[in-house]
């Protein structure tokens, strides 16, 4: 078995102590033309146990703890996944209430929804299937009265930026933090675009 060397054990603890952490906020308008060619599951808590089961097992296939779906729906956001044939390919939620990035508050106004928790099976990437689905959101909510969609992205994950700008997404807001044992101090914020109505940072 190879044994880490001292110095990345050292960059290891180090980075959980204390690490920065940028991201970058996105927005789009609704976008109620048209429907993309995809199948395309939608799941709330008032769905069938079939449904609520699936997403569930969307979660846990990607990796993530038992019972957060519980959760999320008992607060009223939805599950939105891409199926290719019996699995949920690329997934992710909506809320529609406020959303919080290590503690700065995105604000909620009348017709604005965040969109969080995206996720590509590892077998499925390259095939566009994230940028489709939030075509997707945009025309099924759209049609529902949603006007805006914000969404936030690491800043290292390139992929998901690309994904994001492919799907008709402008950036509008840029956080960087510092993060000490898991807990985010800001260490400033930047609107990059003043055209988000409203404003977007609760200070």
């Amino acid at each position: 078995m190879k044994i880490p060397s001292l110095a990345r054990v050292v960059r290891g603890v180090c980075w959980r102590l204390i690490r920065r952490a940028q991201f970058v906020v996105f927005s789009a308008p609704a976008n109620a033309l048209g429907m993309a060619e995809l199948s395309v599951l939608r799941v709330n808590r008032h769905s069938s146990v079939e449904l609520l089961e699936r997403s569930e097992e969307a979660m846990h296939a990607a990796g993530e703890p038992a019972g957060l779906t519980a959760a999320r729906f008992a607060r009223g956001d939805e599950f939105f996944g891409v199926q290719q044939g019996e699995y949920t390919a690329s997934f992710g939620w909506v809320t529609y209430r406020e959303r919080a990035i290590h503690g700065v508050r995105l604000k909620d106004t009348p017709g604005r929804v965040f969109l969080y928790h995206f996720h590509t099976l590892a077998a499925y990437r390259g095939r566009r299937l994230y940028p489709g689905l939030l075509v997707v959101i945009r025309q099924h909510l759209g049609r529902e009265g949603v006007a805006e969609f914000i969404i936030d992205v690491d800043a290292r994950n390139e992929a998901s930026i690309r994904g994001v700008g492919r799907a008709g997404f402008t950036a509008v807001g840029r956080l960087d933090f510092l993060v000490f044992f898991n807990h985010g101090y800001r260490l400033w914020s930047l609107s990059v675009d003043a055209g988000v109505p409203d404003g977007l940072f609760l200070q």
